[in-house]
């Protein structure tokens, strides 16, 4: 199946999807305790999975392989769960430390701008799913609705466009919340 899979059979990737979904699923549940984040993690590893299919081939033991793919996304979801809830921490306490209020419209206009350009420079369908998503509010099925595109569809869109700009956005969060501490003192 792991050779069928290699070659780009997607009958044979579904057969593995289905077959790991589930199991997938409850695991992260239990860790993030967050069905949005849980289904994000799931689609991004089975994503890798097809997007490292060629490698496949090599893999004698599925599962190890399957497992410690698993390990190291939950780690990285574990890391990533800490620094935003870090980062909402610091804002939490720069709010209640009552941050110069300029200062903080500064750095927040500053941030707005660079997140509108990095959604600007997503690919049309990702920013399209984004903007429908977060700024309208729309549920994954209405936008598959809207879209004639599978709810599976609509969730990697979310989900790459996400990750890029979380990734982005990284630093300048960082370093807006200390220029909102230094404008503090």
């Amino acid at each position: 199946m792991l050779r069928r899979i290699a070659e780009g059979d997607m009958a044979a990737y579904k057969d593995i999807y289905n077959l790991y979904r589930h199991k997938l699923y409850s695991y992260l549940l239990h860790l993030t305790r967050s069905h949005e984040m849980t289904e994000d993690v799931v689609q991004d590893v089975f994503l890798k999975i097809w997007e490292d299919r060629k490698k496949l081939a090599q893999v004698d033991h599925f599962n190890a392989y399957f497992q410690v793919m698993i390990k190291n996304r939950s780690f990285n979801l574990l890391k990533r769960m800490a620094m935003e809830a870090g980062i909402l921490e610091d804002i939490k306490m720069i709010d209640q430390a009552g941050v110069a209020k300029e200062g903080d419209q500064i750095v927040y206009n500053e941030l707005q701008r660079k997140l509108s350009r990095l959604v600007s420079e997503l690919p049309e369908q990702q920013r399209i799913v984004y903007h429908m998503s977060r700024e309208q509010g729309m549920k994954p099925d209405e936008i598959a609705s809207q879209l004639n595109i599978s709810v599976n569809t609509v969730k990697t869109h979310l989900s790459r466009g996400l990750n890029y700009l979380r990734k982005s956005l990284e630093g300048d969060l960082l370093l807006g919340l200390l220029i909102c501490l230094i404008i503090k003192q």
